[in-house]
């Protein structure tokens, strides 16, 4: 007897292997999930932003940080393509990541800072 939905199966069975490895192979044995790449997407009344294709939302418990880890209003931060690193935790596999902590890297990276322009007053 020959099954009609075997096939579909299959691919949808090796879908899910395929996901749930790559994000415990991201993980360092904590548990954690750390990415670095640009906000493609962000929705900030969902709590919900897209890192390098994957998922993301926060909480409460979130703790939002600058480069130099001084806390920081995601509110007024958080904007598209702006470059961040964050370390969060797998929920369930048809769940976004939560995050755990977000941090705001200067989006100028490899390149000299730039000193500010004007005058310093004495």
């Amino acid at each position: 007897m020959k099954r009609p939905f075997a096939k579909e199966l299959t691919i949808i069975f090796g879908a899910l292997l395929i996901y749930a490895a790559l994000a415990l192979a991201a993980s360092d044995g904590d548990g954690l999930v750390r990415v670095k790449g640009l906000v493609m997407d962000l929705d900030l009344n969902k709590s919900i932003l897209v890192v390098n294709e994957k998922l993301f939302t926060w909480n409460q418990n979130t703790v939002f940080r600058s480069e130099q880890g001084t806390p920081i209003n995601p509110i007024e931060k958080l904007h598209l393509n702006t470059r961040v690193y964050i370390e969060a935790e797998l929920v369930g596999l048809n769940k976004p990541f939560l995050s755990k902590k977000i941090y705001l890297l200067s989006n100028n990276v490899g390149e000299k800072r730039k000193q500010p322009s004007g005058t310093i007053k004495k």
